[in-house]
């Protein structure tokens, strides 16, 4: 998905693992209420350690990825493909990326 930029529906990222749930659009507030009051309910130390121990220990890898993408992203947009991607968008046409 990274490379190829496509969109997926909610059945494939459950498929994927990338979501846990999947509800109707009007079944989603009630479900999301569900779950908070679940957690909410749940010991208050464990929770918080729980979430310290799976994204303390992320945080700074997190802010070095966002470092990198914010990077990475000016390089992209400085491109000359990007620039012949714009242009192909306006003009309706298929793009001719060049690597460059």
């Amino acid at each position: 998905m990274f490379y190829t930029g496509e969109m997926i529906d909610a059945a494939t990222a459950l498929r994927l693992g990338i979501v846990n749930h999947v509800y109707p659009a009007a079944q989603l507030e009630a479900a999301a209420k569900t779950l908070a009051e679940k957690i909410a309910q749940g010991p208050p130390v464990s929770i918080r350690a729980i979430k310290q121990a799976i994204f303390g220990a992320q945080k700074k890898e997190l802010a070095h990825a966002l470092e990198m993408e914010v990077r990475q992203q000016i390089h992209c947009f400085l491109s000359e493909d990007c620039r012949e991607g714009i242009r192909a968008f306006m003009e309706k046409r298929k793009p001719k990326f060049q690597g460059k």
